[in-house]
C-alpha cells in the first residue's frame, strides 16, 4: 500500500496550484503539527505532491490532471467527491 488516502484536486493556473499547495501545508501544520515528508513539483507547478506518508495530496494543473488520469489508476478505490 502506497498510502491510506489520496487527495486529488486541481487548480486553474500554476499560481493557483502553488497557492493550494501552500494552503494545504499551512493548514495541516496548524491543525496537526505535521509537515510533509516529501514535496515535489513546486518548481513546475503542473503536478504538486505533498506526501504525508499515510495521506498523499496531489494538486494538478487541470490539463495535467486530465492527461495523467490518476483516478483511473486507482479506480477500485472508494471515491468521495467534495464540491467546490
Amino acid at each position: 500500500t502506497l498510502a491510506d488516502y489520496f487527495v486529488v484536486c486541481n487548480g486553474l493556473s500554476d499560481v493557483h496550484v502553488k497557492t493550494l499547495a501552500d494552503l494545504v501545508s499551512e493548514k495541516v501544520k496548524e491543525e496537526t503539527g505535521e509537515k510533509p515528508w516529501k514535496r515535489e513539483g513546486l518548481e513546475t507547478r503542473r503536478w504538486v505532491v505533498l506526501d504525508y506518508v499515510n495521506i498523499v495530496v496531489h494538486i494538478f494543473l487541470e490539463e495535467s490532471r486530465q492527461h495523467y488520469g490518476l483516478e483511473k489508476m486507482w479506480s477500485d478505490a472508494g471515491i468521495t467527491t467534495i464540491a467546490d
